[in-house]
């Protein structure tokens, strides 16, 4: 199975969508041969090189030299991001094979992805809907965590250049701030990539990844650091908690600490599978799923709430009002306050008394209208939390039942399409998909009712692959608009006839997903598409994958080049629901769409044939990442 990592985000705010930058393709060029030995005095990198290149097969050569003529072609890139990136990639490949070199590389591309940021001021924000964004990583930790692959000193030289450089990107940036930056400080992005960084260090340095979550802690609790202490649960529960503690302990000694980061930690000690933070004004959702093989320790959820009592107790002091973001600090304190409360009184019920003290405290300070926003979004999420710790099927069909008949005597239009748009939803999350596509039909708004019945038949599909029922998976597959989302179900359909022995249930399933792919209008959704054929195919009949990709490269050709991008920047399968009334984003990152993984698959196939097929692309960026994906597979032979 491919594994499939999913983001969900519910942003209820404006956004402006970031500019792209234009793109001139590099003039390609051909690999070039390895270069003769010339009998003169060398230098000792040169001398260990020559001594390499002798042990070395002549497809390794070929592909060494292949990945040095990358790195200096990805310099040129005028879209710098991506040429840092692949100059990290290129340096990452070099590093046991020309050391030198690799690190002259790795210091060309964290100059130049630190150039681009400061430039560009790019906040690393993608905006998906009218009033949804996800995010995307920071080349600069993607340059440093190739350097702490292989060099943990220098990798920390260039974890605190990224941090001086944050600040002064922060300093000189005239953009308004987001959602993110009012509730979690000014450092929340930065201690946010850190953390990312450490995430990806997790299987194989724990020490050294711990240490650089330690770092992204000492800018600021990130909002993804219960998702991060989950992972080093499973590894190491003991570290884990030490590091929760020292999260905690640094929110303690703050003299006006920000209770959105204390939010930060509610879900690791309960074992919940998100959190939640609003200032009455916007609401803000990150998910990371439910951790695996979860056990309550009481002492660490006691220790939580009450230091959360006294964090929130200095949060809400009368002088934090006064400060620049004062409004915005009391609000979300008071949301922090309610939304831990049933947890108080579960599992901490000496501190009631006290808690509400404070409760009526930040009241006081607190705005009429965002408190009454607050009471709305705290007590509804009371409820769902709720229904899903003690699941009452009575109390799930009552809920949408009123939200059918509210529906029916609503007045207002637009009132009336968000109501059954939350009934229908509610249904199939109930798991009637019948009733959910019947409900969705009463919605007047033909877009927003094509809308909800698309990301309904897709849950329903995923749902019916997984269980095996292929038919009715296959039909609820073609119901889906997006033809990116319907490729991914029919190789999930055929993933599941794959593991049943079905050749023919799976060549037909592939042909129509074929078929289906090549009619769909020339866009990154259909490039995908194909990608996604190309890596199942493989497994199936070697040559139409290799018939596929020639197809894939010529619409790559047609297709602005920031408009398609590289590796697993394609490889997001982004779902977004909109109605009058709300917003919501699914990202999933898919390894089927990621360009290097498929054309590395390929090259181990025919390596040749998958280097004949990436000179073919006009778009530089591809081009040059599907080089080092092919060279990869050689080089780790």
């Amino acid at each position: 199975m491919n594994k499939c990592a999913s983001i969900i985000l519910i942003i209820l705010l404006q956004v402006s969508p970031l500019q792209s930058l234009a793109q001139r393709p590099v003039e390609k060029k051909t690999p070039p041969p390895a270069k003769p030995v010339q009998k003169n005095e060398k230098s000792d990198d040169a001398a260990a090189k020559d001594q390499k290149e002798a042990e070395m097969t002549a497809q390794q050569v070929r592909a060494l030299n292949l990945v040095e003529q990358t790195g200096k072609e990805a310099g040129k890139l005028e879209d710098q991001r991506q040429g840092a990136r692949l100059q990290a990639i290129a340096a990452d490949m070099l590093w046991k094979h020309q050391r030198d070199q690799a690190r002259q590389l790795f210091q060309d591309a964290f100059q130049l992805a630190d150039d681009y940021y400061q430039k560009s001021q790019d906040s690393n924000q993608i905006r998906v809907s009218n009033s949804a964004y996800t995010s995307r990583g920071d080349v600069r930790i993607e340059v440093i965590r190739l350097i702490n692959k292989n060099d943990q000193e220098l990798g920390r030289e260039y974890t605190e250049k990224y941090i001086a450089s944050k600040k002064k990107q922060r300093e000189s940036s005239q953009s308004p701030s987001n959602s993110m930056d009012r509730m979690f400080g000014s450092d929340a992005q930065a201690s946010r990539d850190l953390l990312q960084a450490a995430m990806t260090l997790l299987d194989t340095d724990i020490k050294l990844s711990v240490g650089i979550a330690q770092r992204s802690i000492a800018l600021g609790v990130p909002p993804n650091l219960s998702g991060f202490l989950n992972n080093l649960a499973a590894r190491d529960l003991s570290a884990a908690d030490n590091l929760f503690i020292f999260a905690l302990n640094r929110l303690r000694s703050e003299q006006a600490p920000m209770a959105a980061q204390l939010l930060s930690l509610s879900a690791y000690p309960f074992g919940d599978e998100e959190i939640k933070v609003s200032d009455g004004s916007s609401s803000s959702m990150w998910g990371f799923g439910k951790p695996k093989d979860f056990k309550f320790n009481p002492a660490l959820a006691q220790r939580y709430l009450a230091s959360g009592l006294e964090i929130l107790s200095k949060a809400s002091e009368p002088a934090v009002a006064q400060m620049s973001d004062g409004s915005t600090r009391i609000e979300t304190a008071l949301f922090a306050a309610k939304y831990l409360t049933p947890r108080v009184t579960e599992y901490q019920p000496a501190l009631l008394d006290s808690w509400n003290n404070l409760i009526a405290k930040i009241t006081s300070l607190t705005a009429d209208r965002a408190r009454r926003n607050i009471d709305q979004d705290a007590s509804e999420d009371a409820r769902k939390r709720s229904e899903r710790q003690n699941p009452s099927p009575d109390q799930t069909s009552d809920n949408l039942q009123s939200l059918i008949d509210r529906a029916k005597n609503a007045g207002d239009i637009g009132e009336k399409d968000d109501l059954y748009s939350e009934a229908a939803l509610a249904a199939q999350q109930a798991g009637n998909t019948s009733q959910a596509l019947d409900l969705a039909g009463n919605i007047t708004d033909l877009t927003i009712r094509m809308k909800i019945k698309s990301w309904i038949s897709y849950e329903a599909s995923l749902k019916a692959s997984k269980e095996k029922k292929l038919d009715e998976a296959r039909r609820l597959a073609f119901d889906v608009q997006e033809s990116d989302q319907r490729a991914y179900l029919f190789l999930e359909i055929a993933r599941a006839a794959l593991t049943d022995k079905d050749q023919f249930r799976v060549n037909q399933i592939l042909d129509e997903a074929l078929q289906q792919a090549y009619k769909a209008d020339g866009s990154p959704a259909k490039l995908r598409s194909l990608l996604g054929l190309i890596n199942i195919y493989l497994q199936v009949d070697k040559n139409q994958a290799f018939i596929i990709a020639e197809n894939f490269v010529r619409p790559a050709t047609r297709i602005p080049v920031d408009k398609f991008l590289p590796g697993k920047d394609s490889a997001n399968l982004t779902r977004v629901m909109e109605s009058k009334g709300r917003s919501m984003a699914m990202v999933n990152s898919v390894d089927d769409f990621n360009s290097d993984l498929v054309f590395a698959a390929l090259a181990k196939s025919d390596f040749q044939r998958a280097l004949t097929l990436a000179e073919g692309f006009e778009n530089a960026p591809v081009r040059l990442s599907s080089y080092l994906a092919i060279a990869g597979t050689a080089l780790k032979q």
